[in-house]
């Protein structure tokens, strides 16, 4: 009778719960430069120039620049900080992370000079590498629609 009378309330909070954790309507962005808990680690399978390598192919990919004109510097804490100028003389840091084959970004002073990092990208498009070699990676963007777009950044 005693465990009947244990099981009873855990199944009960079960059902209770729904059964499955929930997510906010409307998520909080953390615009602080710490790391929110929802946001990927840096993962310890790649060495630190794959994951420089791997951190500049995929935002040179993202938004259509040259690998050459990119700079990356890997800090202690495992983000590696991207900056590069474009054309027209607008200049752009992001830090980056990757967790798996997942790769992430959050843009330095999007909100204008002092505002500190943004959020992590991932929440309209998921960007992953494969096939990393010496020479190259494979770079895939999959959209919130369903849509890929993908290709090799040669380096």
């Amino acid at each position: 009778m005693r465990k009947m009378h244990v099981a009873m309330p855990a199944s009960l909070l079960m059902c209770l719960s729904g059964c499955q954790p929930q997510e906010a309507d409307n998520p909080v962005e953390n615009n602080s430069s710490s790391v929110p808990d929802d946001t990927p680690t840096p993962v310890a399978r790649l060495n630190a120039d794959d994951l420089v390598r791997v951190c500049k192919a995929g935002q040179a990919f993202t938004v259509g620049r040259s690998i050459e004109g990119m700079a990356a510097s890997l800090s202690t804490d495992g983000l590696v900080r991207l900056s590069y100028t474009r054309d027209d003389g607008k200049h752009f840091d992001y830090d980056c992370m990757v967790r798996g084959d997942v790769i992430r970004t959050r843009m330095i002073d999007e909100g204008g000079p002092g505002t500190g990092p943004g959020a992590w990208s991932g929440r309209g498009s998921t960007t992953t590498f494969s096939a990393l070699t010496p020479t190259s990676v494979h770079i895939k963007d999959v959209y919130f629609d369903g849509s890929v777009d993908e290709g090799t950044i040669e380096f």
